[in-house]
C-alpha cells in the first residue's frame, strides 16, 4: 500500500467482477511484508504515528466514542484509549485481533464490515480499508458505517495498484458520491491532510441542493487560486533554477580552467625544484673538488718548502751553479 497507514479489511462475498479478499489474506505474511516497518504493537514507528493521529482526531472531532472500522491490530484504538476516548475496533483478520495492541485489550473484535455494526459512535474511522473490498461489499460496508454514526473519517488510496489486496482502488469523487447517496457530505472546513492527502471527513447533513452547491463553490475558487499561485511560484522557481544551472556551468568551466592553470604551475614548480636540486648537487661537487684542490696545493707547497730547505738541494745548487754560469757566457 502506498499510504503510510494500512489497516486491513476483508469481505465475505465477491464484487461485480468476482475479485475480493478474505481474512486469510491478512495473516502473518501480510503484516510482515506489506506495510513497511514491522506492523507490531509497541513498534516505535507505528506507535509514534498513531499517537499523533489520535491526538489530531481528538483535537479535530472531540469524540467521546470512536469505532475504528478495519482496525488491524488496534494500534490506533490503543492510542485513542490512552487519550481518554472510549474507542473500539473491528477487523476481519483473526490473526490481527489475536495479536492486538495490549492498550486496547477487550476493545477489539473479529467481524466483517458487511455485517451490521452494533451500537452508535460519535465518530467512525475507516482508514485504508475499503480499497481491499469488492465494490458490492464496499457499498454494504458504507451502509453499515453510515447507520452507526453521523461522522465518518475516510481515507482510501486512489493510487496504489501494486498491492495485490487492493481490489477496489477508486478516486475520492467515487466515494464522495456514494456517501452523498447516504446523506453524508464532505466537511470542507476540515483539512485532514495530516493523515493522508486524500483523507476527508464526511458528516450526515440534511442539505439542500443550494447548500451543497454553495459549499463546493465556496471552496473551489480558493483552491483554484491557491493552485494557480503555487503553479506560478513553481514556474518562477524553475526559471531561477535554470539561471542558476547556467551560472553553475560557467563556474564549472572556470573551475576547470583554474585547475589546469594550477596543474601547469605545479609542473613548472616541480621542474624548477628539480633544476635547483641539480644545481645544488653540482655546486656541492664543485665545492668538494675545490676542497680537494686546495688540499693538494697545500700538500705541494709543503713538499716544496721541505725540498727548498733540504741539504741535498743546497749541494745540488752549488754544483750546478758554475755550469749555469758557463752556459750563459757561451751564449
Amino acid at each position: 500500500m502506498s499510504s503510510p497507514i494500512t489497516e486491513s479489511a476483508g469481505s465475505s462475498g465477491a464484487g461485480g467482477d468476482g475479485t475480493t479478499t478474505t481474512a486469510d489474506d491478512y495473516g502473518a505474511h501480510y503484516y510482515r511484508h506489506h506495510l513497511g516497518p514491522p506492523y507490531e504493537p509497541g513498534h516505535p514507528h507505528w506507535t509514534a504515528f498513531f499517537d499523533a493521529v489520535a491526538e489530531r482526531i481528538v483535537t479535530t472531532f472531540r469524540p467521546a466514542t470512536v469505532l475504528d472500522a478495519g482496525c488491524a491490530k488496534g494500534i490506533l484504538v490503543g492510542s485513542l484509549v490512552g487519550l481518554g476516548v472510549d474507542a473500539s475496533g473491528v477487523d476481519v483478520s483473526d490473526y490481527a485481533i489475536a495479536d492486538g495492541d495490549p492498550r486496547a485489550a477487550g476493545r477489539l473484535r473479529v467481524g466483517s464490515l458487511v455485517e451490521p455494526i452494533e451500537g452508535r459512535f460519535d465518530l467512525i474511522t475507516c482508514i485504508e480499508v475499503i480499497e481491499h473490498m469488492a465494490q458490492a461489499d464496499a457499498e454494504l460496508a458504507l451502509d453499515n458505517i453510515c447507520a452507526a454514526t453521523d461522522v465518518l473519517l475516510l481515507s482510501t488510496t486512489p493510487f496504489d495498484l501494486n498491492d495485490t489486496t487492493h481490489v477496489n482502488v477508486r478516486m475520492p469523487a467515487h466515494w464522495a458520491s456514494m456517501l452523498a447517496d447516504r446523506g453524508f457530505y464532505r466537511r470542507f472546513d476540515l483539512d485532514l491532510s495530516w493523515l493522508t492527502p486524500w483523507a476527508a471527513a464526511y458528516q450526515r447533513q440534511p442539505l439542500s441542493v443550494r447548500e451543497i452547491v454553495h459549499g463546493y463553490e465556496d471552496r473551489m475558487p480558493w483552491l483554484q487560486i491557491e493552485v494557480n499561485e503555487k503553479r506560478a511560484h513553481a514556474l518562477g522557481l524553475s526559471h531561477e533554477l535554470g539561471e542558476q544551472e547556467q551560472q553553475a556551468e560557467q563556474l564549472r568551466h572556470e573551475l576547470l580552467r583554474q585547475r589546469d592553470l594550477v596543474l601547469g604551475l605545479q609542473a613548472e614548480a616541480a621542474r624548477a625544484q628539480w633544476e635547483a636540486e641539480d644545481a645544488t648537487d653540482r655546486l656541492e661537487q664543485a665545492e668538494q673538488l675545490l676542497t680537494r684542490s686546495r688540499a693538494r696545493a697545500r700538500e705541494l707547497e709543503n713538499r716544496l718548502r721541505t725540498l727548498s730547505s733540504s741539504r741535498a738541494l743546497r749541494v745540488g745548487q752549488a754544483v750546478l751553479r758554475p755550469a749555469v754560469t758557463l752556459r750563459r757566457k757561451l751564449r
